[in-house]
């Protein structure tokens, strides 16, 4: 007998879904149809891992996955893994023609938050991009393996490019990139003034987006993205929680409205990743509407208690007594002096100013 997805012993549709996949895609086969499409234009797709199986024989060795892990989690997955329908099957399934270490480093990151029982981080890795060949094209793309695969794959947004050179990862402090920095910024040429200390390299975030869009138009050439966009990847790249950047990373949240739900609570953050995978595009919309509302400061202006106002009245009645009883004492004097210096009648008047002053403000 034969086992469907969905289904019990007796073939009998269970009333909750195993997992996420089943909530999402539906507890049938998937069909190609039926697929969520990443990009249109290169026909590239997004599978459950569990729809897609490995070669019996790989001729590649499989290796440093733990290391391939760190890296689709930190930077994303740069390359779609390349499927073909397996005919043997007796449900819609794919076999892997090309990728099997980033399929196997998916499985990796899925079944880590799995155990950790931490549902939302493990669902950002329940499914990978992939293309779907034909046999034909299958067998084209064996037997041509290493010729060049950029037509596989889909364009790249600006914010996927700057995460991919790793920014988290870029120490300013470090010496060593202290000095790559000195070289793409001013040349071969500038390295010994940076090591006699007449070049400094500040640890700010301009200075970091100043380096990562010199590495991305290496990487991509004519590519130019201001390095006040980059800063602003950067600052949110910083300030939001765990489960909002690996969502946005890869690709399951745009970053336009992954900066806003960045203004919300770490909590609402997770629940916003969560409603965005469970599909409760409700919830995701309630909270993407708060995250974007204008947030209005009130100004209120501070009134002293009445103890306060009567307290200083009277220090300012007591000023102008001793102020008058002084201008008294100076107009007294000048009455019994015969030369009088200019500099006392500056005084007084300066006095007599001060006195005005006070009443006015009184």
């Amino acid at each position: 007998m034969v086992k469907l997805y969905g289904l019990n012993e007796e073939n009998e549709v269970n009333e909750e879904p195993k997992d996420a996949v089943e909530r999402v895609f539906g507890a049938t086969p998937l069909s190609v149809e039926s697929l969520p499409t990443v990009d249109a234009d290169t026909k590239l797709y997004r599978i459950p891992l569990r729809d897609i199986s490995k070669r019996e024989i790989n001729e590649y060795s499989i290796t440093n996955i733990e290391e391939l892990a760190k890296s689709i989690e930190n930077t994303g997955l740069w390359q779609p893994i390349i499927v073909r329908k397996d005919l043997s099957s007796d449900y819609v399934k794919y076999v892997i023609v090309a990728g099997e270490r980033r399929y196997s480093a998916f499985e990796l990151l899925y079944n880590k938050y799995k155990n950790e029982g931490n549902s939302v981080k493990a669902e950002l890795f329940e499914s990978i991009e992939a293309r779907i060949l034909t046999d034909e094209e299958a067998e084209k793309f064996e037997e041509d393996i290493y010729r060049d695969t950029n037509d596989l794959s889909r364009q790249l947004t600006n914010f996927e490019k700057v995460v991919q050179t790793d920014p988290m990862s870029i120490d300013l402090t470090n010496p060593e990139t202290q000095k790559q920095y000195v070289i793409k910024v001013y040349g071969e040429e500038a390295v010994q003034d940076f090591i006699n200390g007449k070049i400094d390299v500040p640890n700010t975030k301009k200075t970091l987006a100043e380096y990562i869009r010199i590495l991305v138009s290496e990487r991509y050439l004519n590519e130019d993205i201001s390095v006040g966009t980059i800063k602003n990847y950067l600052g949110f790249l910083e300030k939001c929680e765990d489960e909002l950047r690996l969502a946005t990373i890869h690709g399951k949240i745009a970053i336009r409205e992954a900066t806003s739900l960045a203004k919300l609570s770490p909590e609402e953050q997770f629940e916003a990743v969560k409603a965005k995978e469970e599909l409760n595009e409700e919830l995701y919309l309630e909270l993407l509407s708060k995250a974007e509302k204008p947030v209005v400061k009130e100004t209120t202006r501070a009134i002293r208690p009445n103890e306060v106002l009567k307290k200083n009245y009277k220090k300012a009645q007591k000023n102008v007594r001793e102020l008058n009883a002084l201008i008294e004492l100076l107009k007294s004097d000048i009455q019994n002096t015969s030369k009088v210096s200019k500099e006392m009648e500056s005084n007084i008047d300066t006095l007599i100013e001060l006195q005005d002053l006070l009443k006015r403000v009184m």
